[in-house]
């Protein structure tokens, strides 16, 4: 798997968001037909997200695959309308997570997909992770 965005370096993170914005406006210009231009506007808006975390001082809450579950065991809902509820004993693995902006996270999950549009996000505070043993103990 490639490289985490949050582990870039200040280069490699402003050349990926450079050429993130220049795929994004190409795809999105209505001069070429670009059926991936939907994720180049997803991924330059990824990478602006890592930009401000990262000029806040912000480390993420989560990295990648890590697994969580909801915290106390409470349901949670999306803050997108199209996303489906998390009930309290499930285990997820995270898929992507997004800097919102003085100090809030959002993140997307591997197992949450919609076939219509993209992955809902869920605020990152209502999410804890779970201990290696528990990720075990909930695959059995």
């Amino acid at each position: 798997m490639s490289k985490w965005a949050y582990d870039y370096t200040n280069e490699e993170l402003v050349k990926a968001f450079m050429s993130a914005c220049a795929h994004a406006g190409a795809a999105s210009s209505g001069l070429v037909i670009d059926v991936t231009g939907p994720y180049q506007v997803e991924e330059a808006h990824y990478l602006k997200g890592v930009l401000l975390a990262r000029l806040d001082q912000q480390a993420p809450p989560f990295r990648r695959k890590d697994c969580v579950k909801t915290r106390g065991g409470a349901s949670v809902r999306s803050t997108d309308y199209w996303g489906r509820g998390v009930e309290g004993k499930e285990a997820l693995t995270i898929y992507r997570i997004y800097y919102v902006g003085n100090g809030q996270w959002a993140v997307r999950f591997k197992e949450i997909e919609h076939h219509e549009r993209s992955r809902p996000r869920y605020q990152a505070q209502d999410f804890e992770l779970v201990e290696s043993n528990q990720v075990k103990a909930a695959l059995v």
